[in-house]
């Protein structure tokens, strides 16, 4: 017997990949962004703070790519709970076998 899957649930597995491949792409970014962090070097007018608000910059960001990745994860739940519920419309060959 084959499963057939709701255009919804295709719906939200694609959107879920795209939260959670833009998530992770955020999330790899701040990782990369770190990096200016450690080579930073502060000019004469920037604050003595400077490099700590740079980190805690990067550091928000990565924070922002790890939930728009729980989202993406929170959406293929969506998807597996819509995928597993049954379907309300009967398909094509079961109304033909209960007609004829």
């Amino acid at each position: 017997m084959v499963k057939r899957v709701p255009r919804l649930g295709r719906i939200l597995d694609a959107l879920g990949l795209v939260l959670f491949l833009a998530g992770g792409a955020t999330f790899a970014r701040a990782w990369l962004g770190f990096a200016a962090v450690r080579t930073y070097q502060p000019g004469p007018e920037d604050a003595p703070w400077a490099a700590t608000r740079l980190a805690n910059h990067w550091l928000r960001v990565q924070w922002v790519g790890g939930a728009v990745m729980a989202a993406g994860v929170a959406v293929f739940l969506a998807a597996w709970w819509v995928a597993r519920s049954p379907l309300r419309v009967p398909h094509r060959a079961e109304e033909e076998d209960r007609s004829g």
